[in-house]
């Protein structure tokens, strides 16, 4: 520091000295009372006095700081992003408790110095969205501060409908009519019955979509799918009863570029197949198909049926585990399921003659799916035929082995000869042993009805050969 500025400074604290000093002197010669002076007071008036000083001095060093010469556009720029002033002032957007938060950061900044706090309350744009639920005095102070500017009113504001369901009448109606206005909020829409009409700009804001037995399937319901450009989720579920239209004239592809989950559910493989193959769905991660009453053989339909069990383009990973369901909901009936981790696809009321065209539609997606292991096979109430066909056929029988790389198996609710199971699998592991094959792991048979063998001795026949044995609610007959 050089000389100059030293006896510059020397001369300054030399006359705040003595105007204090003067001030001191007024404070003990005015007019009040000398018997309410004590020492504190007085200690209390002249700390009070020496206070006021410096907020003098700080205001007056503040006015050649580097944040008073910057230019007033900089500085709104500046506190306008500080104080996210655009979205506040939006009151489209802007929910209540983010006016909150701002005026909480407005105080915050206030108190950063005499300058900005100057600024602040000197500048309207800051104060001129107000919550009327706020006390008097804070909407008055701030409509004083907001100036001439509008004033922007917030109030408790109805939380906007994000999820509807709708379900029309039964009665088929002549024209789909939309009963409502702006749905533009509406981000989950499930409809039975009811479909909006293709032209509804609100349909692009959707994520989940839910299309519950039509009365009729047609053109336009192909165009509500395709205009829904946003959606994450679809599940479309077409039973009984419903009338479908010539689906000639609708597009043969429709993208659908967001959607992750897709659940499909039709009552015949033709009309399955008809959307199937017009759905590109390159970013799906989990997609399912319920064909409720396969009109063809299950073989008519193969490439469409292994496009869809594949991985898509944009999430191209082949699964590590596949699993097969074989149940039999009526005795003369099957339903039959293969799924992967990603993908399923199953057949409903099926003719149980047609159980070989599944066997060999399985060997289609294993291969297509390049042989993930099949690891899981679930039978219910499917009876014991092929334990009583092997049981009559000759030993020298050759026998082809269905899902050889199966290892785990579960049983529910089959009449079971328990000794049949055993010879069964004991022959079985001989196989694969003797041609380098993947051992079956383990059996699980659940509320079963057994007979035969009991289920200890053939659990611990079984555990020779490496392969567990759980029974579980399971009784004798």
């Amino acid at each position: 520091m050089n000389p100059n500025t030293l006896r510059i400074i020397s001369i300054v604290q030399a006359r705040v000295d003595a105007f204090l000093k003067d001030i001191f002197d007024i404070y003990k010669s005015s007019e009040d009372d000398p018997t309410i002076k004590t020492p504190a007071n007085a200690l209390a008036t002249k700390t009070a006095i020496c206070d006021a000083v410096e907020v003098v001095v700080r205001r007056q060093r503040n006015e050649f700081s580097l944040f008073s010469r910057l230019d007033l556009d900089v500085v709104h720029s500046i506190f306008g992003a500080a104080l996210d002033v655009d979205l506040v002032h939006d009151p489209g957007w802007v929910p209540l408790e983010n006016l909150n938060q701002h005026r909480r950061q407005l105080f915050r900044m206030r108190r950063v110095s005499t300058s900005w706090n100057k600024f602040l309350l000197s500048s309207p744009r800051y104060w001129h969205v107000i919550d009327i639920k706020s006390p008097s005095g804070v909407i008055s102070a701030a409509i004083e501060r907001s100036g001439s500017s509008p004033l922007s009113l917030l109030g408790t504001r109805t939380p906007a409908l994000r999820t509807l369901e709708l379900m029309g009448a039964t009665i088929e109606a002549d024209d789909f009519i939309e009963p409502l206005g702006d749905l533009s909020p509406i981000r989950n829409l499930a409809a039975s019955w009811w479909q909006p009409p293709s032209d509804a700009v609100w349909l692009t804001g959707l994520r989940e979509l839910t299309l519950a037995d039509l009365p009729r399937l047609n053109m336009e319901t192909f165009l509500v799918i395709s205009a829904c450009t946003s959606l994450e989720t679809l599940n479309v579920r077409w039973g009984y009863g419903g009338i479908v239209d010539d689906l000639s004239d609708v597009p043969s592809l429709i993208t659908l570029p967001h959607l992750q989950v897709m659940n499909l559910s039709f009552k015949s493989d033709e009309l399955a197949v008809n959307i199937i193959r017009r759905l590109f769905t390159p970013h799906c991660l989990r997609a399912s198909l319920e064909i409720t009453l396969p009109t063809g053989p299950l073989d008519q339909h193969v490439m469409d049926y292994c496009k869809f069990m594949s991985p898509r383009e944009k999430c191209y990973q082949y699964p590590s585990s596949a699993t097969i369901l074989i149940n039999n909901p009526y005795l003369d009936r099957l339903s039959l399921t293969y799924q992967t981790e990603s993908c399923r696809i199953a057949f409903g009321e099926f003719d149980p003659e047609e159980a070989p065209a599944f066997h060999n539609l399985v060997q289609k997606f294993q291969t297509s799916l390049k042989e993930p292991p099949l690891t899981d096979a679930i039978l219910s109430a499917i009876g014991e035929s092929l334990a009583d066909e092997l049981a009559d056929a000759p030993e020298s029988t050759t026998i082809t082995w269905p899902f050889e790389s199966l290892k785990f198996l579960t049983i529910y609710d089959v009449d079971l000869n328990v000794s049949q199971i055993t010879w069964l699998v004991g022959i079985r592991q001989q196989y694969l042993r003797e041609n380098s094959k993947s051992w079956l792991e383990e059996i699980v048979l659940k509320n079963c009805q057994l007979k035969g063998m009991r289920l200890a001795k053939a659990a611990k026949q079984l555990a020779a050969i490496g392969v567990t044995l759980r029974g579980v609610q399971c009784s004798r007959m």
